[in-house]
Protein backbone atom coordinates (compact mmCIF):
# COMPACT_ATOMS: atom_id res chain seq x y z
CA UNK A 1 0.00 0.00 0.00
CA UNK A 2 1.27 3.40 -0.97
CA UNK A 3 0.42 6.57 1.00
CA UNK A 4 1.56 10.01 -0.20
CA UNK A 5 2.12 11.71 3.25
CA UNK A 6 3.96 14.70 1.68
CA UNK A 7 4.73 16.32 -1.83
CA UNK A 8 8.21 15.91 -2.75
CA UNK A 9 9.31 19.20 -3.29
CA UNK A 10 8.58 19.88 -0.01
CA UNK A 11 11.28 17.65 1.24
CA UNK A 12 14.07 19.55 1.27
CA UNK A 13 16.96 19.34 3.57
CA UNK A 14 15.99 20.16 7.47
CA UNK A 15 12.28 19.52 6.24
CA UNK A 16 10.03 17.92 9.63
CA UNK A 17 6.35 16.81 9.44
CA UNK A 18 4.90 15.03 12.07
CA UNK A 19 2.12 12.10 10.69
CA UNK A 20 -0.23 9.95 11.79
CA UNK A 21 -1.26 6.39 10.13
CA UNK A 22 -3.16 3.70 11.24
CA UNK A 23 -2.81 4.77 14.74
CA UNK A 24 0.48 4.91 14.52
CA UNK A 25 2.35 8.23 15.02
CA UNK A 26 5.17 8.88 12.46
CA UNK A 27 8.62 11.45 12.00
CA UNK A 28 9.21 12.22 8.65
CA UNK A 29 12.81 14.24 8.08
CA UNK A 30 15.40 14.67 5.85
CA UNK A 31 18.89 14.85 5.90
CA UNK A 32 21.69 15.07 3.54
CA UNK A 33 18.66 15.08 0.83
CA UNK A 34 17.46 11.71 2.43
CA UNK A 35 14.16 11.44 3.58
CA UNK A 36 13.77 9.23 6.59
CA UNK A 37 10.52 7.71 7.97
CA UNK A 38 10.91 6.51 11.53
CA UNK A 39 8.11 6.47 14.81
CA UNK A 40 8.30 9.26 16.25
CA UNK A 41 8.62 7.77 19.78
CA UNK A 42 12.10 7.73 21.02
CA UNK A 43 12.73 4.22 22.41
CA UNK A 44 14.13 4.85 25.49
CA UNK A 45 12.60 7.38 26.82
CA UNK A 46 9.08 7.67 25.33
CA UNK A 47 9.08 11.33 24.65
CA UNK A 48 8.10 12.33 20.72
CA UNK A 49 11.02 13.00 18.68
CA UNK A 50 10.35 15.87 16.43
CA UNK A 51 11.05 18.48 19.69
CA UNK A 52 14.49 17.41 19.41
CA UNK A 53 17.72 18.25 17.29
CA UNK A 54 19.71 16.68 14.98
Amino acid sequence: MFVALERLINLQDGYRGVFQFQGRHLLLIVVDQQPILMENRCPHQGAPLHTGTL
